[in-house]
């Protein structure tokens, strides 16, 4: 907003003087100078980068290479050509469980026996009067 009518004639010609300068070239290229900075600023901090990067590769091939030599063994061999071998051991008698121990064997034999022979193959249902309560069977020692 101009306010010529405060203005005096000094000052009028002053203003009119100062609006026919154009500014001085300065001589930088702004684009330019922020390309230059940001070079600086990304040469200054890559050799740190670069530093651990190889320093956490070095760790990484020494912890692999250590886990998989264990206390006095040698690495494991790569598997020979010609195909992977396959070697199967049959568990002892020890190790074999026992069919009652297995959850679930006791119900497929008797679906198994249910389809075989029908309803009749399921166990008699006892009657109420020869249950056990159920408070006696929570009890200790019942």
């Amino acid at each position: 907003m101009h306010e010529d009518d405060h203005l005096t004639a000094a000052e009028t010609e002053l203003e009119r003087a100062l609006g026919r300068l154009t500014p001085a070239d300065p001589g930088l290229d702004r684009d330019r100078l922020m390309f230059r900075a940001g070079q600086a600023a990304g040469r200054r901090g890559r050799g740190r980068w670069q530093a651990a990067t190889a320093g956490l590769a070095a760790a990484l091939v020494l912890a692999m290479t250590l886990s998989t030599w264990r206390a006095g063994e040698p690495p494991a061999m790569p598997p020979m050509p010609g195909g992977p071998v396959i070697v199967h051991q049959m568990p002892s008698a020890d190790e074999i469980p026992s069919p009652a121990a297995v959850p679930g064997v006791a119900y497929l034999r008797l679906r198994d026996a249910v389809l075989d022979e029908g309803l009749d193959a399921l166990p008699t249902v006892k009657s109420a009067e020869q249950a056990t309560p159920v408070r006696e069977a929570m009890m200790p020692g019942a």
